[in-house]
This record gives C-alpha cells, structure tokens and sequence, in this order.
C-alpha cells in the first residue's frame, strides 16, 4: 500500500464550470492581445493520459511536459498568424527568411498563451519543473466562433486538482454551538396510546362479535396499564389507573 497521498478528482470536476471559467478567461485574455476581431471558443474537455493527448496527424505538441501543453498543426499555427498579422500568408508567399521570423512570432504567441493559461492555474516554474511528464490531461479544442481550430490544449491534471482546491469555498463553520438534540425537539408534541391490556380469540370469534358481547382484559382493575408510542410500539411508561376529580388519570410506575 502507498504511503503518499494520490492525487485524484473526478472527471466531472476536472472538466467542471469552475475550471471552465478560468480557463476560459486565460484563453479571452490572450485572444484579445494579440487578435483584432477573433473571439475563441473551448470546446472538448477530455481527460486522457498524457501519451494520447490526440490531435491531427501532424499536430506539434509544444511545450510538452508537466505544464501546460499546446498542439498545432501546420496549418492551424498558419492561421494563428493570419490572425495576428491581419494577412493571408500564404498570398504573399514568405521566403525561408521570412519563414525564420514567422516561426520565431509563432513561438512567442504560444508562449504567451501557455503563460496566460499557467498563471491562471497558479503553476510556478517549480511546479512545472517538479510535475510527471507521465500524468493525465485535460485535452480542450481551441476554434473560433466559426469552428475554425487553431490547435489543442492539454493541461495537467495535478495542475486542476490543485485549482479546484484554491476555488473550493471555505467550510462553513458556525459561529455559535450546536443546540443539544432533546433540547431542540424538546417542546414537540408526540401522541401516547393508552394499552388497558391484551386478549386473544379467535377469527371466527372475532367476526361473531355483536354488541354487548364481552371481552375480558388479562389485567385486573388495579393493574398497571402501559404507555405506548404508537409509531414505533415501543412502552414508553408504567401507570396504574386512578381517579382526579372524576376523571380517568394515570399514575407513572415506571
């Protein structure tokens, strides 16, 4: 058996409102930097190991390891650049110089976004560092509002689980004690069956009875009676029958 604690959350949790807002927001941030008029959509949510972190074919995992990840294909990286410069690329047919400068532009984008998205996870570079290459991922599809993908991203687990703590709300804890449970039901009202005693008769007697017939009681005039809770049939009290100003009383035994 394991001696370390193991760092486990559900699916539902790890890809919940909670981890969806902050991300989300990272994304809008870094989108709004560097974008004019694109506006960027997560979509996917996945938990998967780390080896199948998926993507296209030829998607680039950048940045691979135990911080946050971001995978593009060719073309996607070429539409982030369109994006960024405002141009069609591919119309205006960049030579190997410009190639150079261009891919230099893509990396500083990516960074910047796996920066926006670490910082709102609360990963420092110790953290990073200090993860598993090997842990599971949550893998989100990035698109624009048309549906066109500009890659994947893939954010440690450990990372969310330590976000979900840091957005967990404090434990309520109230400020005065707890009331003791007979004092809080104290003034309840229960209702008490009186059980004077107890006969057996048959079935076919039991259906010939008529008025004025009599049944005999095992419980003689000056016997003890019992107190019964009739939810439960549990005798709660002993009494014997008396008599207070002309009414039926009785008087607890035990």
């Amino acid at each position: 058996m394991s001696r370390e604690a193991q760092i486990w959350l559900p699916m539902e949790a790890a890809t919940g409102p909670r981890v969806r807002t902050r991300i989300e927001a990272a994304v809008s941030a870094w989108a709004s930097r560097w974008f004019t008029d694109r506006r960027l959509e997560a979509s996917g949510w996945t938990v998967r190991s780390e080896a199948a972190r998926g993507g296209t074919i030829d998607t680039v995992w950048r940045r691979p390891g135990a911080g946050v990840a971001i995978g593009c294909s060719p073309r996607e990286e070429s539409r982030i650049l369109d994006w960024a410069l405002d141009a069609n690329l591919e119309a205006l047919r960049p030579d190997a110089n410009d190639r150079q400068v261009l891919d230099s532009f893509a990396t500083r984008l990516t960074d910047d976004l796996v920066s926006e998205l670490e910082k709102a996870l609360g990963l420092s570079n110790a953290d990073r560092d200090a993860g598993a290459a090997s842990e599971p991922v949550v893998v989100i599809d990035l698109a624009d509002a048309h549906g066109l993908r500009i890659g994947a991203l893939a954010v440690p687990v450990p990372a969310v689980v330590a976000l979900c703590k840091s957005l967990a709300p404090d434990a309520a804890r109230p400020d005065i004690a707890l009331t003791p449970r007979l004092d809080a039901v104290g003034s309840a009202e229960i209702a008490l069956d009186v059980v004077l005693g107890r006969t057996r008769v048959g079935l076919a007697e039991l259906r010939g009875l008529a008025v004025g017939d009599v049944l005999v009681l095992g419980t003689p005039l000056s016997g003890v009676v019992d107190l019964v809770d009739p939810r439960s049939a549990y005798t709660v009290a002993s009494a014997h029958l008396t008599d207070i100003d002309g009414q039926v009383a009785l008087t607890l035994q035990a």
